[in-house]
């Protein structure tokens, strides 16, 4: 089953991504750590990465921020 939304996005020795159909989910290459971030009511489309902050257009057309050193939803 292929997924043709999937995407990866990097920056600052980090790797995000959307693959396994599971959120958003960041690999920190340094750290070689994975971590989900917070799951939103929707999948994750597409990922931009700011200079503090990654915002995510989930499947439904809402947008999530995250702090980009804790990885944390901004509420």
């Amino acid at each position: 089953d292929e997924d043709f939304s999937a995407f990866i996005v990097s920056t600052k020795g980090a790797i995000f991504t959307n693959l396994g159909k599971d959120g958003l989910m960041c690999f920190k290459i340094y750290e070689k750590r994975l971590f989900k971030l917070e799951r939103t009511h929707a999948l994750p489309k597409k990922t931009c990465i700011f200079k503090d902050y990654i915002a995510s257009l989930g499947s439904d057309g809402s947008v999530s921020f995250y702090n980009l050193n804790s990885l944390k939803l901004e509420k």
